[in-house]
Formats: structure tokens, sequence, C-alpha cells
């Protein structure tokens, strides 16, 4: 059905006031460019409100507003729906070869997994808002490993929305905010929390799960809440996309990518950082220094898309992943506490290794780990000492404070000592003290958890690692955790090492952590409980 033919007067009134003069043709220019875009948001009756959204108030907007009349002269209201064309009329974006397959993928279940940095995210953005427009009162959620996670996802894909025309954003989005995006055919994109009961019994034409290896109850999630939220939808083309960065391999993610039966379910995209480069999208120059400064596991994941396996892990990534709890955030310097039990590890670093501090609290049986501070690269010992004077001084109830003295030198010992932290144990990591240091830690974190006949870890750990937001130092936490490799020698010893470009010094902080709330004083002498 065509828009309603306006007299010139109606035309007027419709326009409004406006700062520039606009002759006839452009007023004809305008009428067919409303109808053709509301055609394309799918109502005709969007014409009077698309057509007073879009009038040019100045000379840039009407050269705009023209030129875009001119281009969709060469195409079909129904070819301009099409994603590839939509793309090329109404935003600046020019894709890539593999971010076009990916854009005009007509799947109804759709995963990615690809190098960072390379467009991945701007083209499933760019197809989600595609999705909201030619489909008129569509629902679409983005979830996320946490809220704040997702409110960054959507914060992503309405920047993309800068890379619209003016005069195609203005007709097609109608209001955007912090977790919402609405548009002008009632259409809306929303990010939600990852809470199944939240999402249980809601119902959605598209659904996007960003860092989907990163989920807890993934499968859990996509089969029992998600897909089921679509099916009333599939005859409106509702559809389902995942996206991440290669993590644990016993997860659903890794399944799509490798397992053939659940293959065959999805349509597959993966590039890794040599299509990037082809594409002028990162430089060989930056993936060069990556290679050298990068821990291989990492730059395989995070560049190489693949999944890398930890066999040679002390702490494996299912095991960590029993640790991490979606309840838990992360506490500050100057969180409030009061009347807690808590426990801190200090690892030094040297010239070539960040300085990290990781403070526990006992609840019961439960250890929850309630901050990991890293330092910069050379911050001073004073300084590093003095803050953590601080810390302790603040929250008064951290009982022990098991510190690694290796190799600092005994005027950095006395400063420790000097500064009167309550608590404070020296260590000194001789092999003997890292295998028992790394075996109490693995010990907590197995406590609670089973392994499976696939040799892979399930249940919750009596170790709790926050996961609920600040997302990306629990990635960080995480990977170093999986850092620490070990070798068992012939005499039945363990020797940790670690490739050359990891960071382990979380693992040691935490561990000694762990180490300081087993501590108890007998006799004068310290030694383990529990």
């Amino acid at each position: 059905m065509s828009a309603p033919r306006l007299s010139k007067s109606q035309l007027w009134r419709a326009v409004g006031k406006i700062s520039i003069e606009l002759e006839e043709r452009h007023i004809e220019i305008l009428r067919s460019l409303a109808e053709y875009l509301a055609r394309v948001a799918g109502s005709h009756k969007l014409f009077s409100r698309i057509i007073r959204r879009i009038r040019p108030r100045t000379r840039e907007e009407l050269l705009e507003l023209t030129g875009l009349y001119e281009k969709i002269s060469r195409f079909s209201v129904e070819e301009a729906r099409r994603p590839g064309i939509f793309i090329e009329l109404f935003t600046r974006f020019r894709p890539t070869n593999y971010q076009a397959k990916l854009i005009e993928d007509e799947s109804r279940m759709i995963a990615v997994a690809a190098c960072r940095q390379s467009g991945k995210t701007t083209a499933i953005a760019l197809r989600l808002i595609h999705l909201a427009i030619i489909n008129p009162g569509s629902r679409t959620c983005i979830v996320a490993p946490s809220f704040r996670q997702a409110r960054k996802s959507i914060r992503k894909l309405k920047e993309q929305l800068d890379l619209f025309l003016w005069t195609a954003r203005r007709a097609f989005v109608s209001e955007e905010l912090k977790t919402i995006v609405k548009f002008t055919n009632g259409s809306v994109i929303e990010a939600l929390p990852n809470a199944i009961e939240r999402l249980r019994g809601e119902t959605y034409n598209y659904c996007y799960l960003d860092e989907f290896s990163y989920f807890i109850d993934d499968a859990e999630l996509l089969e029992g809440v998600l897909l089921p939220s679509i099916a009333t939808q599939w005859d409106r083309d509702a559809r389902i996309i995942v996206s991440s960065t290669p993590w644990r391999r016993d997860g659903l993610f890794y399944k799509i990518f490798n397992d053939p039966q659940e293959k065959k379910r999805w349509s597959i995209h993966k590039w890794t950082w040599r299509e990037a480069v082809a594409e002028g999208i990162i430089s060989d120059e930056f993936i060069r220094r990556e290679m050298t400064s990068k821990d291989r596991s990492f730059f395989m994941r995070e560049y190489e898309a693949e999944w890398v396996g930890d066999e040679d892990s002390w702490l494996s990534l299912s095991l960590i992943n029993c640790s991490l709890d979606p309840d838990l955030s992360w506490w500050t310097e100057d969180t409030p506490i009061n009347g807690r039990e808590l426990y801190a590890g200090l690892d030094l670093g040297k010239r070539m290794d960040n300085s990290v501090l990781t403070i526990v609290e006992r609840l019961g049986e439960d250890l929850y780990v309630r901050l990991v501070k890293i330092w910069p690269l050379e911050t001073s010992y004073s300084s590093i000492v003095g803050q953590l004077k601080r810390l302790t001084n603040n929250w008064r109830t951290v009982f022990k404070v098991a510190v690694d003295i290796t190799g600092v030198g005994e005027a950095v010992s006395e400063l420790i000592k000097d500064s009167a932290i309550q608590g404070y144990v020296g260590v000194v990591f001789t092999s003997r003290m890292k295998e028992e240091l790394a075996t109490v830690l693995k010990q907590v974190m197995m406590s609670g958890c089973k392994m499976d006949d696939a040799g892979r870890w399930t249940g919750t750990s009596t170790l709790h690692i926050p996961a609920r937001n600040n997302t990306q130092l629990t990635e960080e936490v995480v990977a170093q955790l999986n850092a620490e490799k070990y070798e068992v020698a012939a005499d039945g010893s363990v020797r940790f090492y670690h490739s050359p470009n990891a960071r382990v010094d979380v693992f040691w902080s935490m561990a000694l952590a762990v180490y300081a709330s087993r501590m108890k004083s007998v006799g004068g002498a310290t030694v383990l409980h529990g």
C-alpha cells in the first residue's frame, strides 16, 4: 500500500518550519524518500512520522537527503531490505569480505569465532540493527556473561549507529537509552542480564549471546530458555547469533565448532588475523608485536581463534570455571568492610613481573576472592608496602598477609617488617614451597567439584572468583591461573614453568592468599590447618 498523497500545504505542515527554502522538487524528493523509508521499515503508516523526522534544516542535510534519493532510485524497496544493499544504501560502512558473508547470512542459528579487533562486533551490530528495522515490532535481546558486559555490547551497537547516514538514522531510530535502542517501527533492542529466571518465559525474535564461551550455564540458557523464547516467532524469521573468543573445551561454544552433530545445526563463521591483515583491518606490524609480546596460548585464542589444550596446566579451565561465581562482584580498595575474616597474599614482582595483591574472605568452609590488585611494572616496593599498610589499617581484620620475599633483598624485608603490617608472614619460594602453595590452592578449588569421565571438572568450588562484573579483570585472572604449567620429575617432585610471555603473578598471589587462610599459630610457630 502506498503512503497517502498529501497536498503541498499538507506537506508544508508535516515538514514544519525549517531554516532553508525548499524548492518544489525538494518537496517531492522528501515525500518520495519518506514513503520509501517507511516501506523499508515495514509500515506505510510511518510515512507522516518519518517525513517530519527527516526534514532538512541545513544545506548539508538537504544535500545528503537528495544524494540518498538518487541512490535509492537504483533499487526497489525489496532490494533495499536485503542486508548487503541496506548497508550500502543507508550507512557509510563498507564491509570486508568476511564481514559481508556474516551480514548476509540468512541462517537461523549463526556462530562466530573471530580474531580480536577484526570487526566482528561491527558486523553483528549492523546485522541486528538491520533486522530490527525491516521487521516492525520485533524484540532483540543482547545477553553477555555479566550485565555490565551486556551494557558494553549494546553501547558498541549504538556506536555503529554513527555509521548511518543522518537521514536514515532519523528515519529509523526513535530513541537511544542506556540499555535499550528503540526504533520508529516499534522494534526494540535491549541488553539483559545473564539471569535464567529473568529471561525464562519472555518472547524474542532475535537473540545475540556475546562471549558465549564464557557463559557458565551455556547449554541451559540456550537450549532451555532462549530457543524456546523464539519458538513462537520462528515463522517471522527468528534467529540466534552466538559469538566469542575461544575459551574452554567443555562448553557448548566449543561443541558448536567441533562436534559433527552440533555443527549441522549452525552456520559457522571463523576468521583469523590473516584475513584481517589481508583486508587492511589490522597491520602486519601489530601482529608481529603481539606474537612476540604475548603468551602463545593467549595469541592462539585471541588472534588464531583456536581452542588451546591445557592438559599441562596446573589449573585446567574447567576447574577454574567451577570457581567462577556469577553472583559475586569485585571489591575495590574503598569498599567499606566491617568484621570480615580476611587473608592476603602479595607476590612482589621484579623488573619483568607485576606485583599483585589478592585478598580472600573466609565464610565457613568457603573462600571468596574479594580483591585482586595488579600494580604497573616498576612500581616501587615502598609504594606497594605503603598501599598494603593503608589497606590493612582500613579493613582492620586482615588476619594474615603472606608475602613472597624471594630475591627482593634484606632491605625490602626490613621495610615490610618496619611497616608493622598485622599478620605479616614472609615466604621464600623454594621448589618445595611452590609445590605446597600450588597444591593448597588446587585442593581448595577441587573441593565441591568432581571430574567426569571426559576429564572435565563440574560442580561448585569452595573457592569463589567474582564473575558478575568487571569481566576484564576476571578474564585476566582466569588467563593467569591457567597459564602456570607443570611437569613431574623422576623423583616425584613437581616443577612449575610458564611460556616466556605469560603472566602468572595472579596465580602465586592467590596461592599465597589461600595459603594464608590455612595458617594458624601454634607455640609461636605458623603451621597449616584445615
